[in-house]
């Protein structure tokens, strides 16, 4: 099937040079991206002359399997017959491709030119855990020698704690990790603090902090202009004074300096507003707050514009010594940090980016990679930062660039993420100059009411400054699955309370709030998934759980609630969260069990271990091996008990045994020999298995093996991977296994959502607050800007103007960032996109939501409900908000987001549930105490099941097992039999694989020691083997009576092996009435027009005489053999015999 390309991607694939393709969600980039790939292959060019890089690991190998599957797929369809086995042959070859992230590419750099690098050739990479956990080391060494020396007690006083300190120093410096010279970088931070009056009102800081201040000044302006406007008609006297100050502000917004932005600020006043007697308070107070928030914003403005830029200046200088040894001390810690780093041979990932430029950055090792790649491929471009976009523009020449990525979803600003480089280089390639730029904008995922809903709402609140891109015709979603119908909706509903015992959190007032509004919405959630289920879904099949998801910018504080809210209302759930690892049961038992082996006088560990599986020692056990001696070591205890002549005294010392034979084996097992061991002998993995949740229980016990074996190969103990895990979890980077089932709910961060999609898109928690944390740090970072410091200074925080400019320029950027959060969400959404939160008070939140939205004041959003009230609330599926709230319909320009719109008082639980608030409950448990004795209840507890051995059966058993015969080796490895007697057992073996395989006729001993020759020449019988079966007593098995009527029955069956299901009381479990899975072997049986004939197979010694009395030993064996084969064909057993081949005489029994 040949694919029908629209006119932008057919460009995107078949124009030459470098190319930007701002591919908007949906557009089919990475078709696009692999089908430029594989013509280029068919035109000539070998795939090894290709560089692709990408973001994850996981993007990598779906690409390498795009690429693979679509040159393959070339070289089957017309027209590229002469180019097919060009094509197969780089399919075969895609693995070796350098197709990978961008870390792996840099890995491959240092590996090549490791001499260059001065790094070791077998240098390993320090994965995250290991990364935080080596910093934290180094950082508590710098630092002490720091404090030692008396160098930082002045610049750690700047802050309000040492924790602050320190980790405003990590903050700092992985900001740095991400600039292409860490050195270069600092230099021009600190220089920026030796400044004069002059040299501050001309800087880029300035520029920066003027502007975002009449940028905010602005939006309250035009929302009190709005206001005026919805009452001047009704009210001329006070739309009067209104006129009069907005005149007065609005002189604030044009192009001032900072001395004359000051000066006008003075001559602003405000006049008496007043009302006609009687003015309903509906009407005044939105003018009135709207008016009130104006004036803090400009009393705000006034305590900044309060000093001379001469005391500005002067604040930044005494500042500068501090800066200078800021600096310095990051030096010394990236000195110290590569030093260790090299005695371990380890190179972190921010290494790799930084070592790499390094090389590629010699004439030399960079003319190779330039001459290697004819071609340069980046997805996700929009995700780079500035180290990571040295490095591409190292190894392309400027004309072989193809860059993919979509602004608009740059959602990875933690990460360092520069989004203005995309940005920039699209500038430049549509202005020509260095590509060409080409826009895909349709999208062929999502249906018509999910694509209009983005573009409605988009098109009002984003901006370049609110978003970093205008959200206008050219970046605006077009239909390109037609005939796909899809539906918005928004609810809005109020919060219920929760019981008492959810109410306890760490924050009270904020997260007791969060957890209220995720219950509401997700019973809300609840009874939506119950109407959508079954219902036909975009590819016509019926919609399931699976399809669906709940997305939320903060899961793993709700994930819980969601979780468990949903189960309760019978919909099944899976929470795909980070973190949270060391949390995890399993976990903690095994890495207790650890540390008794390291040190078994530990009180916590011990309990924990005893109290798990492992121990197997019940809460009452526990107490009454305390009892008495709670002053003294839980070991003590433990000892002492071992030596009663008890059950708990045996039990005890059968622990103590176990533990003693751990720590033995610890003395003598690598780090992940033991953990396997430990595994094994305790069959903890296959217990956490059996859990609720088993897959990713096993998950975490297998990362824990991993972490051993890379621990491992730092040749240190046991003791010091305890220490390293300890540290580890205190860096809290190590996350859980993600294992979700199949037909479930999701609830998962929008982060982990990107790049997916779903049929159905819950989007919960729109009136969460924005993080907005890092833009109140005492340090704030900005690339450009440089280091913003707030010191204490007697317990107060006191603000510059270096400060203030970089904390608006890192608010704006997170909150634009936010903006791209809730685009990437809202984009997943194929056929359903349903806008759910809940909040303590809806119709206030619609007052506050009364202001005109656009990309200027977007900036100003706290939630994402800030922005889509606004949009919405004026639309036509918004009479039901407009109506409750009292809001007249005020129409606005532009489209609309087409989302029904529903307020809901509160939403209970479902019909049945056992939810029940504190007050029910307390109601509840008065009457049921009060309440006579019921016979019936009392009945139904003591109840006891009636079939109590059945709880003892096995549920599978073999033959041997039942018979007492212990399993042996079915085949021994011929090499181990070489110059070895053979055995009873491996002779028995021999003769049975003969017997299994010799034509059935007739045999003298020279046609049997033919067969024989015949299996050791296929290499299933080794010499030794085939001399040990004794041929004549083989023969005259086959000449005697039994042994014709085998070679003459119609059908034979040979090692017939069955699982057939038989009644429990035939197989010896006497008083049960249940069935057990029988399992075993069948040497040989052969069918008669009356039934069948079994043969069972012996190779014994018996002497002459006794051949009787040694088949009888084996009855029991063929009565159950008996059972099965009849109930498996259906046919009567009419004889069974034992063939002793030592002999070859058949005895029946």
């Amino acid at each position: 099937m040949v694919m029908q390309w629209t006119n932008e991607q057919q460009r995107a694939i078949t124009q030459p040079g470098s190319l930007l393709v701002s591919a908007a969600a949906g557009s089919g980039k990475t078709a696009v991206l692999t089908e430029r790939i594989a013509q280029l292959v068919a035109e000539g060019c070998p795939l090894d002359r290709f560089l692709v890089i990408t973001f994850t690991r996981a993007a990598a190998g779906e690409m390498k399997k795009r690429i693979a599957g679509r040159l393959s797929q070339m070289a089957r369809e017309p027209g590229w017959e002469a180019q097919a086995q060009r094509l197969n042959a780089a399919a075969a070859g895609v693995g070796q491709a350098s197709i990978s992230t961008i870390d792996a590419f840099c890995a491959h750099v240092l590996r090549r030119h490791f001499h260059a690098a001065g790094l070791d050739p077998a240098f390993r990479a320090a994965d995250e855990t290991q990364a935080a956990v080596l910093q934290q080391e180094v950082w508590d060494q710098v630092l002490e020698e720091g404090y030692g020396e008396g160098a930082l007690s002045g610049l750690s006083s700047l802050f309000d704690s040492e924790d602050t300190f320190l980790s405003s120093l990590q903050q700092l410096y992985e900001f740095l990790c991400a600039q292409p010279d860490m050195e270069a970088w600092l230099t021009q931070a600190h220089k920026a603090y030796q400044v004069d009056a002059a040299g501050l009102a001309a800087s880029p800081h300035m520029a920066v902090f003027l502007q975002s201040r009449r940028r905010r000044l602005a939006a309250r302006v035009q929302a009190l202009a709005d206001r005026r406007d919805e009452i001047a008609e009704a009210y001329p006297n006070a739309a009067k004074v209104l006129d009069q100050e907005l005149f007065q502000v609005r002189a604030l917004l044009l192009p001032h300096t900072y001395e004359s932005l000051g000066a006008q600020l003075k001559s602003v006043a405000f006049g008496r507003l007043s009302w006609p007697r009687g003015t309903d308070g509906a009407v005044k107070e939105p003018v009135v707050k709207a008016r009130n928030s104006l004036k803090r914003e400009l009393e705000e403005l006034g305590k900044e514009l309060a000093l001379p830029l001469s005391q500005h200046a002067a604040r930044l200088q005494e500042l500068e010594p501090h800066i200078a040894r800021l600096k310095q001390l990051l030096l010394d810690f990236q000195a110290a940090y590569a030093a260790r780093k090299g005695e371990l041979g380890l190179v972190d990932y921010g290494d790799m980016e930084r070592l790499a430029l390094g090389l590629l950055q010699q004439p030399r090792i960079a003319a190779e990679y330039r001459s290697r790649f004819q071609y340069v491929f980046v997805d996700e471009y929009q995700d780079v930062n500035p180290l990571q976009e040295r490095i591409i523009q190292a190894v392309s020449r400027g004309d072989n660039l193809f860059l993919v990525g979509d602004v608009k979803q740059s959602i990875y600003g933690f990460r360092m993420a520069e989004p203005g480089l995309f940005l920039a280089k699209q500038a430049a390639f549509r202005k020509g100059q260095g590509g060409q730029a080409i826009d895909l904008q349709a999208n062929f995922r999502s249906g018509d009411g999910v694509i209009q809903a983005v573009n409605g709402l988009f098109s009002r609140v984003m901006g370049r400054e609110a978003g970093g891109i205008q959200y206008g015709p050219e970046a605006a979603l077009h239909q390109g699955r037609a005939g796909l119908a899809a539906y918005g909706e928004l609810h809005l509903m109020k919060a219920q309370s929760l019981p008492e015992d959810q109410e306890t959190c760490l924050d009270p007032e904020a997260l007791a709030e969060q957890l209220q509004n995720a219950e509401a919405e997700a019973r809300l959630a609840a009874q939506r998934i119950r109407s959508l289920k079954g219902q036909p879904g975009p590819d016509g099949r019926p919609l399931s759980y699976g399809d669906m998801v709940i997305l939320h910018s903060a899961p793993k504080r709700v994930a819980e609630l969601w979780t468990r809210t949903l189960a309760r209302e019978g919909i099944p759930a899976y929470a795909e969260l980070t973190g949270g690892y060391f949390e995890a049961v399993e976990v903690q038992v095994m890495l207790n069990l650890l540390r008794l082996l390291d040190n078994r006088r530990q009180d916590i560990p011990l309990l924990s271990v005893l109290r798990s599986p492992i121990g197997g020692f019940s809460t009452e056990e526990l107490i009454r091996l305390r009892a008495g001696g709670q002053d003294r070591p839980c070991l003590d205890s433990l000892l002492s008990a071992a030596q009663d002549d008890t059950p708990l005294g045996h039990k005890a010392a059968g622990f103590l045994a176990r533990l003693s034979l751990w720590q033995e084996q610890a003395a003598l097992l690598s780090l992940p020999a033991l953990i396997a061991r430990l595994l094994e002998d305790t069959g903890f993995a296959r217990y956490v298995r059996a859990l609720p949740g088993g897959a990713a229980r096993q998950g975490n016990l297998t990362a824990l093996l991993e972490r051993a074996e890379q621990w491992a190969q730092n040749g240190q103990g046991l003791g010091a991977f305890l220490r390293f895990m300890d540290r580890a979890k205190d860096t809290d980077r190590m996350g859980a296994a993600q294992v979700g089932g199949a037909d479930v709910v999701r609830v998962m961060s929008i982060h982990k959502s990107k790049g997916l999609e779903f049929p159905v898109v819950f989007l919960a928690g729109l009136g969460k607050g924005f993080n907005l944390r890092d833009a109140s740090q005492p340090l704030v970072l900005d690339p450009v800007l440089g280091i913003g410091l707030k010191p204490v200074f007697r317990n107060t925080r006191l603000k510059n103007l270096y400060y203030s400019a970089i904390a608006s320029q890192t608010a704006d950027r997170s909150v634009a960032e936010q903006m791209r959060v809730l685009y990437v969400a809202m984009t997943r959404a194929v056929s359903h996109l349903i806008l759910l939160c809940a909040l303590p008070d809806p119709l206030a939140a619609l007052q506050r939501a009364r202001f005109r939205l656009s990309p200027g004041n977007s900036l100003l959003a706290r939630s994402f409900l800030d922005w889509v009230l606004p949009a919405v609330l004026q639309e036509p599926g918004a009479q039901a908000l407009r109506q409750a709230a009292g809001i007249p319909h005020q129409p606005q320009p532009g489209p609309d987001t087409g989302l029904a719109c529903y307020l809901h008082p509160g939403v209970a639980p479902v019909q049945g549930s056992a939810v029940l608030d504190p007050a029910g409950y307390r109601a509840f448990a008065a009457a049921a105490c009060s309440a006579p004795p019921d016979p019936q209840l009392a009945a139904r507890l003591n109840w006891a099941y009636p079939f109590p051995q059945d709880t003892r059966l096995p549920s599978k058993v073999t033959v041997s097992a039942l018979v007492g015969n212990p399993p042996t080796l079915e085949r021994c490895p011929a090499f181990m039999l070489e110059n070895q007697p053979l055995s009873p057992t491996q002779r028995g073996t021999a003769t049975h694989l003969l017997m299994e395989h010799i034509p059935l006729s007739p045999h003298t001993a020279a046609s049997v020691r033919a067969s024989l020759q015949a299996l050791q020449n296929q290499g299933l019988l080794s010499a030794a083997q085939a001399e040990a079966v004794y041929a004549p007593a083989i023969a005259a098995f086959f000449q005697s009576d039994l042994g014709q009527r085998l070679c003459k029955a119609q059908q034979v069956e040979r090692e017939l092996a069955f699982s057939c299901r038989l009644p429990a009381q035939a197989l010896g479990f006497a008083g049960s009435q249940a069935s057990v899975l029988l399992q075993g072997s069948i040497d040989c049986c052969f069918l008669e027009p009356d039934g069948w004939v079994l043969v069972d197979y012996k190779t014994d010694f018996v002497p002459p005489g006794q051949e009787q009395q040694a088949a009888q030993a084996h009855v029991r064996q063929l009565q159950l053999y008996a059972l099965a084969l009849a109930e498996i064909t259906r046919k009567p057993v009419k004889e069974r015999y034992v063939a002793l081949l030592r002999t070859g005489a058949a005895v029946p029994v």
